[in-house]
């Protein structure tokens, strides 16, 4: 069609121009090198209804258009690109403006074949953004997205698995071409890139990068990268069960790479989350303007949200591993209190392991590897925090090496607050390369006075202090107030080699027994 007064020139025009109440469905055509595919309406007036699909729309320079003050729908159609429209697609076909309702698509003019994101079960009809497709599935359903790139703030509100194209590759494995999703909206405090409200969801095979390069917040993380997101996933309802978050690169956040949280403090206990296999990097701002200074870590367990965190790596990160206000017990398996086989790379703190009181169900924290990473804006180094615990958490073989910073404090394990009647148990692995190997406190370890002490059970552990070092000190502090009881049990096996002093015990209050199975060499 092509008119002399001024209206749209194109292969089909729909327009009311004739009489009011056109309605009309284009199918089955094919339709090539025109100025635009097809054009809606005559002008602003027009009130034209149009549902085109199954159409092979390519090698125009618009593929729809609209004049008209309507949606038009034009979704399972070919657009002359296997990635989909340009314009408000996200492909190199023809293209569409932001009027038009393009998804899904075809990737091929046989209509055969889906768009980049599909619905497991209907795979000839894909979808171009991973929004759309979790709003077209039903609960239970998988969406596989394909490799590319996604600018999007996702909201994830019922129970789908969603995949990328390396889902059944670790974060830290030889994997294939990504699909990289970054957020649409530049909000480095608050932003969460899958912002999930509902059970049983799995997000795995991705990459989740909190620096869009279209974006700019002047916020910059710290290898530079300008960050325009908070968290990569994130859990801020109540009641929200069994979340995995595997196999994905996370990098570029601000806050943490998955918070598990709850709509509150108060919120109500859940449990069979697994947070496993995951690449996290970068992550973390210094900027005092940002809103989010000094946090940078891969993944928050707070308010009784018990979690399996597993076999992540985490590098680059101000903090590891956080916990934090479980006082009541786990609804679920004993499977859903472990942090374990993690290799962490942190400029503060590998893993902090605090507030599990009352009728909390203790955590296992076994066989992680934590090392220093070198920050001038840190004051400190420490390799696990255990606070405010009154329950029995068993930590056991892992392995702490602080040598990369030596110029602050470096402590491999810091107890403090930890009641009498439910000591902590540290036994097996190593600790070397630090200004203090293990340090019993009632006032350091949180600025504060810590009523219920510090106690902990040692055993069969391997302490290399620096030069300078100690090996363990028990300290009754004298920056504290109330003096409560700072107590350390030795089991069988602990040595401690090399550095000053290998074992001080500091304070009226402080004490310490069965000193006779403390091996000490070197100092």
């Amino acid at each position: 069609v092509a008119v002399s007064d001024g209206s749209a020139s194109a292969a089909i025009l729909a327009t009311d121009y004739y009489g009011n109440g056109t309605s009309a469905v284009i199918t089955g055509n094919t339709i090539t090198d025109s100025t635009t595919g097809i054009v809606v309406g005559y002008d602003a007036s027009d009130l034209t209804l149009l549902d085109a699909k199954n159409n092979s729309i390519s090698g125009c320079d618009s593929g729809v258009l609209t004049t008209a003050n309507v949606v038009v729908t034009a979704a399972q159609n070919y657009w002359g690109a296997a990635d989909g429209p340009s314009g408000a697609g996200q492909g190199s076909g023809d293209s569409v403006p932001s009027n038009i309702t393009f998804s899904p698509y075809f990737k091929n003019d046989a209509f055969t074949e889906a768009g980049p994101v599909w619905i497991v079960g209907t795979p000839a009809v894909g979808y171009a953004t991973i929004q759309s497709a979790i709003n077209a599935a039903n609960a239970g359903d998988t969406i596989n997205v394909a490799a590319g790139t996604y600018q999007e703030d996702i909201t994830v509100n019922k129970a789908v698995h969603i995949k990328g194209p390396n889902a059944e590759i670790a974060g830290n494995g030889a994997r294939g071409a990504e699909a990289v999703v970054h957020p649409a909206t530049s909000a480095v405090s608050m932003g969460e890139i899958f912002h999930v409200e509902a059970s049983d969801v799995t997000i795995e095979g991705f990459v989740i990068d909190g620096d869009n390069p279209a974006l700019t917040s002047g916020f910059l993380g710290t290898n530079g990268a300008d960050l325009d997101a908070a968290e990569a996933v994130a859990v801020y309802v109540d009641n929200v069960e069994n979340l995995t978050v595997r196999n994905n690169i996370i990098r570029n956040m601000s806050y943490f790479g998955v918070s598990i949280f709850g709509a509150s403090y108060s919120a109500p206990v859940t449990s069979g989350h697994l947070v496993s296999n995951n690449l996290m990097e970068d992550l973390g701002t210094y900027d005092s303007g940002s809103g989010a200074a000094k946090w940078g870590g891969g993944v928050l367990l707070y308010n009784g949200q018990y979690a399996r965190v597993e076999n992540n790596t985490m590098q680059n990160v101000r903090i590891g591993i956080q916990t934090g206000n479980f006082h009541n017990a786990n609804p679920g398996g004993a499977v859903s209190q472990v942090i374990t086989g993690n290799t962490i790379a942190a400029s503060s703190l590998g893993i902090f392991h605090n507030l599990q009181t009352t009728n909390a169900s203790p955590y296992t924290l076994s066989n992680n590897n934590i090392t220093a990473v070198f920050h001038a804006d840190e004051v400190k180094s420490r390799g696990m925090l255990l606070s405010s615990l009154t329950t029995n958490s068993i930590i056991t073989n892992n392995h702490i090496d602080l040598s990369a910073v030596s110029t602050v404090p470096s402590i491999g394990y810091v107890v403090w607050n930890v009641g009498s009647g439910t000591p902590t148990a540290i036994s097996g692995g190593t600790i070397k390369g630090v200004s203090t190997g293990i340090r019993l406190d009632n006032y350091e370890g949180y600025s504060s006075d810590a009523g219920n002490g510090a106690h902990a059970n040692v055993s069969n552990i391997s302490i290399l202090p620096v030069a300078t070092g100690t090996g363990i000190h028990v300290l009754d502090s004298p920056s504290g107030s109330t003096h409560a009881a700072v107590q350390l049990a030795l089991g069988s096996g602990v040595t401690v080699t090399d550095g000053t002093d290998g074992l001080v015990i500091e304070g009226a209050n402080a004490s310490q027994s069965s000193i006779s199975n403390l091996a000490l060499t070197g100092q």
